[in-house]
């Protein structure tokens, strides 16, 4: 009876020291871990809201500063001058400052900032708010090294960077693509509308792809090709067309003054002309670089970038005008 009763004792204990070691080796580690990395998949700027957003200022070393400032409800960059703004990409960059996640963060300690790349940052990003201010502060780059399932796609490449609120205790790890997104420049927040009309307005238009030259007039509410040939055309087929070119929105700046022959623009050749009650507009097309090609509006001394798939909407065939004849079924016999 007293064997058995020390054996349970003896068991007791060693489960204890089997929990203690447990505690110690595993639970406290791992609560000292989650301590440190935490706050994992949690948005950086989760009190902001859009709406009260008064002022962006994007300060990216060396030379890219871009500051916008809200009036009312309108959007208007100042920095570096004034351009025209594009509302809609300003609010999208709100979105992405709302929704920017931090993968994980760690304690900051003002003397081991250097480490991160924290103390001389590359680019400082600053939100002033109705109700208070915000300054984002971005360092260096690493990859994190990618688990046993990533390794096994070899494309897999998770590169973070270091950002910081300033303030704040800790320092956020942020996907590389989301910082890029946060840190944009000038070009991304202006209006980039670059050539615009209204269908109804339209007296004639005409176009020329590498050297097929094309022309249409409206005759009432019909449409009439006259080059390459006189046919009647579909209104469905004409309307489609020059939806691609109606509000055509350019995908970069090159320049804001150029000579458009640098770029190899020249407006009798490859380019789309339209004539309305106002008068007439040109918008005609150069060089090829890589996916894209320049071009540049009649009027206006800047020359643009846009997507090749916008200037190839000008290679057309007659026939994607016309009406498709109808094929007569031979009678059986």
């Amino acid at each position: 009876m007293a064997r058995q009763k020390l054996k349970n004792i003896y068991l007791l204990a060693l489960s204890f020291f089997i929990l203690l070691i447990y505690v110690l080796i595993v639970e406290i580690p791992k609560a000292q871990k989650k301590s440190d990395l935490e706050n994992r998949g949690e948005r950086i700027f989760a009190s902001i809201k859009k709406d009260y957003v008064t002022s962006i200022f994007i300060k990216k070393y060396p030379n890219s500063n871009v500051k916008l400032e809200k009036t009312g409800i309108k959007w208007q960059i100042v920095l570096p001058k004034k351009y025209k703004t594009d509302t809609q990409a300003v609010s999208s960059y709100l979105d992405s400052l709302q929704n920017a996640v931090s993968q994980r963060s760690i304690k900051a300690d003002v003397s081991g900032l250097a480490q991160f790349g924290l103390d001389k940052p590359m680019a400082h990003i600053f939100i002033t708010t109705k109700k208070t201010n915000y300054k984002l502060i971005f360092g260096n780059e690493f990859s994190l090294t990618p688990s046993v399932q990533d390794q096994r796609r070899k494309s897999y490449k998770e590169v973070i960077r270091y950002a910081m609120i300033e303030g704040s205790k800790r320092i956020n790890m942020i996907r590389s693509y989301t910082a890029n997104m946060l840190m944009r420049k000038i070009n991304y927040f202006r209006y980039k509308n670059i050539f615009s009309f209204s269908k109804e307005d339209i007296s004639s238009f005409s176009f020329n792809y590498k050297g097929k030259n094309f022309s249409f007039l409206k005759k009432k509410n019909d449409w009439q090709m006259i080059r390459p040939v006189s046919k009647k055309a579909e209104s469905g087929k004409v309307n489609l067309f020059l939806n691609g070119f109606e509000g055509f929105i350019a995908d970069d700046f090159e320049s804001d003054r150029a000579n458009p022959a640098v770029y190899g623009i020249r407006f009798y050749k490859n380019f789309f002309k339209v004539r309305t009650k106002t008068g007439q507009k040109i918008i005609a097309f150069g060089k090829e670089k890589g996916n894209f090609v320049y071009c540049a509006v009649s009027g206006s001394p800047a020359v643009y970038k846009v997507s090749k798939f916008k200037f190839d909407n000008l290679k057309k065939k007659s026939a994607d005008f016309l009406k498709e004849k109808k094929k007569v079924k031979p009678l059986k016999k």
